[in-house]
């Protein structure tokens, strides 16, 4: 297998690289600037090509190596064409099971901490385009090799308002659409809860101007008034406070609010949050359901702090988390069964 890696790192990388088997290692100026041609060019024989950005240091590739041994032979035989592996791992071992393989890799940003496996006959397929067109168009799967996110990780979560940070320049709503579309077919959905999921994973990598024309059109609409649930998200992301607070009114008792809320404490324990923020994320809870108006009362609270000096706020870290895992189990709330 190729293994593309920044330059920087390329020395330091080598007795890492090695104590893991065969790999030919080349270290390139900006793996964030590559193409399937440059790849190509450099892909020789090799099958497979993983491309990694450096975020962690070696002691993180030494631990992506380790999971990736499942993933190498289907991407080599053609039965897959793309892996991503993250660093960390945002999604709770309550709802592992749930997730569809074909969805694990958009349920949280990709960063340069985490490692993309990419097939040679999937690069040969669209050897004009760029890495992240050729991976959102083909059969592509997700894992993770740590359980756990931690405040540092907050940022690979949404961001508290839509383009606040750049994310949905990773995908262009056409590439992310064709992948939404992959995954729908994989797992089976349908009529209302097709639309429902889109808008949730177009709203989910920033794309809020796609997810509101799907919202705003099925008023009412879901499994019950999941349409209306996504479009209150929206709003209070966009942000509009006064907007989202009315379509929450209109959702009422998602059963999502009280699955999220009767979790909540225990997902964020595990993800590694710190005491702050949990006691934060508790003050959002009430009768044993997660309050939508308090979470917008967060986020509004959030966006006029203006952040902290050197780093994420605790409140905006309490935020990400708890709308990542609010997103995360609407989401799988559309899944049959």
């Amino acid at each position: 297998m190729l293994l593309l890696i920044p330059e920087l790192l390329t020395q330091e990388s080598l007795a890492v690289v090695a104590a893991f088997g065969e790999y030919r290692v080349v270290g390139v100026p900006a793996v964030s600037d590559l193409t399937c041609a440059d790849v190509l060019s450099m892909a020789g024989a090799e099958s497979v090509v993983g491309v990694w950005g450096g975020g962690g240091g070696v002691a993180a590739l030494g631990q992506l190596l380790e999971g990736i041994g499942q993933w190498c032979d289907p991407l080599a035989s053609g039965e897959l064409d793309a892996a991503v592996i993250f660093a960390v791992d945002a999604v709770p071992s309550a709802l592992q099971t749930r997730v569809p393989a074909a969805l694990r890799p958009w349920l949280q940003w990709w960063g340069a901490a985490d490692l993309l496996l990419i097939a040679r006959e999937r690069l040969l397929q669209d050897s004009g385009g760029g890495l992240s067109a050729v991976v959102a168009g083909g059969r592509l799967v997700g894992a993770a090799v740590r359980h756990t996110v931690g405040e540092s990780r907050a940022e690979q979560l949404a961001a508290v308002t839509p383009g606040a940070v750049p994310c949905s320049g990773l995908f262009s709503v056409g590439q992310l659409q064709r992948a939404i579309d992959l995954v729908i077919g994989e797992c089976g959905l349908r009529g209302a809860a097709a639309k429902c999921f889109a808008a949730g994973l177009l709203l989910y990598w920033d794309h809020a101007d796609e997810s509101h024309q799907i919202s705003q059109t099925m008023e009412g609409r879901g499994n019950p008034r999941t349409a209306d649930y996504w479009h209150g998200i929206m709003h209070r992301r966009e942000p509009d406070p006064g907007n989202a607070g009315w379509w929450f009114r209109r959702v009422g008792e998602h059963p999502v609010l009280q699955q999220v809320g009767g979790s909540l404490l225990g997902w964020l324990r595990e993800l590694g949050a710190g005491a702050g923020v949990i006691a934060r994320a508790g003050r959002l809870v009430s009768g044993g359901k997660l309050d939508p108006i308090r979470l917008i009362e967060l986020s509004t609270e959030v966006r006029r702090s203006g952040g902290a000096v050197g780093g994420m706020s605790e409140a905006e870290q309490t935020l990400r988390l708890v709308q990542h895992l609010e997103m995360l189990q609407l989401l799988l709330w559309e899944l049959p069964g």
